[in-house]
């Protein structure tokens, strides 16, 4: 996970699959937030990171459609499921706040996901 300050809320938001449901192939992630400054060190301002935040392709799933991974071939055991920390392609997908919580969220397709990340021996992920 990147540096940041705030980390957002994960139990909120996997509470909020009790109301927002994606429909068909689509997934609903809670996106890692923006980092608060570079690998170098430096801090970044509001401003840059607002500008950034789009170019996030990493977070964790909080909902699946209800045709979500279906087409797999694989082991159903290796699909990707709510809490799972994923990458998904960069600028995909449809970006909201969510009305309850105030996080933001990204509603993205299921085949715009291409890996689930498991953390690493320091806690971080992939």
């Amino acid at each position: 996970m990147n540096d940041t300050d705030e980390q957002p809320d994960l139990n909120a938001a996997l509470e909020s699959a009790t109301y927002l449901q994606p429909l068909h192939h689509k997934v609903l992630v809670l996106p890692e937030p923006p980092k608060k400054k570079t690998d170098g060190g430096i801090i970044l301002p509001d401003s840059a990171r607002d500008a950034h935040e789009y170019n996030v392709d990493r977070g964790w799933i909080i909902a699946l459609g209800a045709s979500c991974f279906n087409d797999w071939q694989e082991d159903p055991d290796k699909r990707p499921k709510p809490g799972d920390f994923v990458q998904f392609r960069k600028y995909m997908g449809d970006a909201f706040t969510d009305p309850v919580s105030g996080q933001k969220m990204r509603l993205v397709m299921d085949n715009e996901i291409f890996q689930i990340m498991h953390k690493t021996e320091g806690g971080n992920h992939g």
